[in-house]
């Protein structure tokens, strides 16, 4: 057969259909994916009121997220093969087992429908990331989040112009100044959207998806939306990411944190000779209560971890259930806490509580994977976004709690960085 009878035959124009209809379908995922990353990012992290502590019963948000879960679990079904190659893997199979093992332990969780839907969360998020992988192209999940993070934000400092009363809260009864919470539920939520925003404002840059005027003005507003909620451990991670980066990536900041190590060495040794150093009125200065216990407990959290250690020895292998230890950790919940204390405030400890100790070393494993790869292949975008989400899950609980926005950025990266193999849509991207 000539290349000229070949053309005209039907064979041709039957591979040629089928092969527009599937570069229309992988259009229409990518837009549907960019659509609800977008919707994640900024539907789902309202607060729509305050939520009582402890309170798992459905509201307008939770129902929010049921739906979303659930059409994501069902559209992985449907895409099982876009799905499946990509948790073959170490990654993938952590986290189906996680997801796997937190479903199965409604069984004996106290609320069982609150830990089976958090369960779901986790899945979904998991399949949301396969298809993301498959079907978005890197800059474009980078930008989406990006863009939505903005405009979350945005939209809440334009709020405080119209019904500030719905973004601000007031003072509690130890402390002295109001915190902005925007259109989340808590001022920490917000804080932990403002970091990210500031994180992803350094992975564009980097990406040179936006050049660095407009990084400067964006960075001055996450780091004045950071400010006003006065979520303190969330501007310490970032800091400390910003350091771990830093030391990375320039061998001027090398130098520096010798120096910085040599500085504290000598405090040290003057602070061990019996030279007093008086750090108190700093201390009292930075605390919003004006005492230096909230400081040196970080705002009560190592009381709240102490009772939390204390809950996982009653159940240390197989944990109380993923998520559903909210009322517990209310009923126990010491009086100099100053926040929320429906989970443990830190991510491995809640892990432990959830999950047991079958929860907790996957949980571990997981997590060590982006740490090696800092070391080991290290990627600037990949590394801030990260890192910060792993340090302030330190003293939060983060990824390994209510299934939120982070998680699904954390589970996208472990998955994409461990199956370079693939044949992905897109290609070239470093």
């Amino acid at each position: 057969m000539t290349i000229a009878s070949y053309l005209l035959s039907s064979d041709f124009r039957r591979s040629n259909d089928d092969e527009q209809r599937g570069v229309l379908w992988r259009l229409n995922q990518r837009s549907i994916l960019i659509a609800l990353l977008a919707f994640i990012t900024i539907g789902l992290n309202m607060g729509f009121g305050i939520r009582t502590a402890g309170d798992v019963g459905l509201n307008v948000q939770n129902g929010a997220k049921l739906v979303i879960w659930a059409s994501l679990l069902l559209w992985g079904i449907i895409e099982w093969k876009s799905v499946v190659p990509l948790l073959l893997q170490p990654a993938g199979y952590l986290l189906s087992f996680l997801g796997l093992y937190a479903a199965f332990s409604a069984v004996w969780s106290p609320v069982p429908l609150y830990t089976a839907a958090s369960a779901l969360g986790w899945i979904s998020y998991v399949v949301l990331a396969c298809l993301a992988i498959q079907y978005v192209e890197l800059n474009a999940i980078l930008i989406t989040i990006f863009r939505s993070l903005f405009a979350f934000i945005a939209i809440s400092f334009a709020l405080a112009f119209v019904m500030p009363d719905s973004v601000w809260m007031p003072p509690s009864d130890v402390e002295s100044t109001f915190r902005f919470m925007g259109l989340t539920d808590h001022p920490n939520n917000f804080g932990h959207l403002a970091g990210l925003y500031l994180v992803f404002t350094i992975a564009c840059l980097s990406r040179r998806m936006i050049s660095i005027e407009p990084a400067l003005l964006h960075a001055a507003f996450g780091s004045i939306a950071l400010g006003l909620s006065g979520d303190r451990t969330m501007m310490i991670a970032l800091i400390a990411i910003t350091f771990l980066i830093a030391v990375r990536y320039t061998a001027i900041a090398r130098r520096l944190a010798f120096g910085a190590a040599l500085f504290l060495a000598i405090a040290f040794l003057f602070f061990a000779a019996g030279i007093e150093l008086n750090l108190q009125s700093v201390m009292e200065s930075i605390s919003r209560t004006g005492q230096v216990s909230e400081i040196t407990t970080m705002t009560g959290r190592t009381e709240i971890w102490s009772s939390a250690i204390e809950h996982i020895l009653e159940k240390p292998i197989f944990g109380w259930g993923f998520n559903g230890t909210e009322q517990l950790m209310l009923a126990s919940a010491p009086l100099r806490f100053f926040g929320n204390p429906v989970n443990a405030h830190q991510m491995y400890l809640q892990m432990a509580l959830s999950l047991g100790i079958v929860g907790l070393v996957p949980g571990l494993a997981l997590v060590a994977i982006p740490i090696r790869s800092y070391f080991v292949r290290p990627k600037l975008y990949r590394d801030v976004i990260v890192g910060l989400i792993l340090l302030n899950g330190i003293t939060e609980a983060d990824i390994f709690a209510t299934p939120i926005l982070s998680g699904f950025i954390v589970f996208w990266f472990l998955l994409r960085d461990g199956a370079p193999s693939l044949r992905l849509v897109y290609k070239g991207e470093a």
